[in-house]
């Protein structure tokens, strides 16, 4: 689907087309794969699709900040020894 708008500049008019995103686009941009895009939008409206793309966290984007948090010998936090 197509909007279009016109923008005067300095004086000259342009046209400016602007295409929404398609809910399965969304999902991409959100890494999930066609087929589970596919099996949402076969039980959900496109504009809840649009919702659970919108509310999502990008799994790769997650991963590496916690990568940059969390040491790469993170165990030794994990249990650390009790000082009596």
């Amino acid at each position: 689907m197509l909007e279009e708008w016109m923008w005067e500049i300095d004086g000259e008019t342009y046209l400016i087309r602007i295409r929404k995103l398609t809910p399965t686009e969304c999902f991409r941009f959100m890494g999930v794969s066609d087929e589970d895009a596919d099996k949402m939008l076969s039980v959900n409206s496109k504009t809840q699709c649009y919702k659970q793309a919108g509310n999502s966290i990008v799994v790769d984007v997650m991963e590496n900040i916690f990568k940059e948090m969390i040491p790469d010998d993170w165990s030794q936090y994990m249990n650390p020894p009790i000082e009596d």
